[in-house]
């Protein structure tokens, strides 16, 4: 689904990712992990092209989407039910342009190019699930712990944490191949943390996750990757199997560095 090859970036003179190769497959939910400083939210920032790498490329499977959790709340005007299933630049530019030739064909403005373009766009629309993203977006945001009169409300009167489950709906309701996830639990409560966790369960997409909810971690993961001073580290399993893990190659090359050592003193 995605390919990072030969990744190299650099901040002055720290390195944050040495020629790193990953490839995240088809329906695998993998956790990205690492102590803090070392280039997680660098990594899926280049994945999602908002920061260039110094070299090496991000390879997306052709036609296929990758979203993450947009960070920076911009101030928009309607409800939190228009802000869901509002979706992406994509779906709004569909729906914009379909707009105006509706405007132009009651105007009994026909032309066989107007009605040629709006079948194609009504197909789009119809292929975005435009006709079902009210009822969807209803229920997800149910999920996450609106009220019915919640999703009426103007977007604007709420804190920026439910602002942030706004946003988690919205990148729900869009579906796309891959998710990337970044704390995405941090603003919820344990119930929404469980709704969230079962949705993802049941996501027929590639999920590349960071959280520090280790119980959410082991219910969703099926391989971790480890960011160490710019190298990447992969171990099958949830996270305890990656603790597991971790700790065995700790002691083995503690054993090899120990058994070498005796070696170069044997030689001596």
């Amino acid at each position: 689904m995605i390919y990072l090859q030969n990744l190299s970036k650099q901040f002055g003179a720290k390195t944050i990712l040495k020629s790193i190769n990953f490839h995240l497959r088809p329906n695998e939910r993998v956790a990205l992990v690492g102590e803090n400083g070392m280039g997680k939210t660098t990594l899926f920032r280049i994945i999602m092209q908002t920061l260039s790498a110094d070299s090496g490329q991000v390879i997306l499977r052709k036609e296929a989407q990758a979203a993450s959790l947009e960070q920076e709340l911009d101030n928009f005007k309607g409800s939190v039910l228009e802000r869901v299933v509002s979706g992406d630049s994509h779906f709004q530019t569909v729906c914009k342009e379909m707009k105006e030739l509706e405007s132009k064909m009651s105007a009994n403005l026909y032309s066989e190019e107007v009605t040629s373009r709006y079948g194609k766009l009504q197909h789009e629309f119809e292929r975005l699930n435009g006709y079902e993203r009210e009822p969807k977006a209803c229920a997800i945001l149910s999920g996450l712990g609106f009220s019915n009169d919640k999703i009426k409300k103007p977007l604007n009167e709420f804190s920026g944490g439910w602002r942030m489950r706004v946003e988690m709906a919205r990148l729900l309701l869009r579906n796309p191949d891959v998710l990337l996830l970044d704390e995405p639990t941090n603003h919820f409560d344990l119930k929404s943390v469980e709704w969230l966790e079962g949705f993802l369960k049941n996501y027929d997409g590639s999920l590349l996750l960071i959280s520090h909810d280790r119980r959410f971690l082991n219910s969703l993961i099926t391989r971790v990757i480890e960011l160490d001073r710019g190298a990447l580290t992969c171990y099958p399993g949830n996270y305890n199997s990656y603790e597991r893990l971790k700790e065995e190659r700790k002691t083995q090359l503690i054993s090899e560095a120990t058994n070498q050592q005796r070696r170069i003193n044997e030689i001596e």
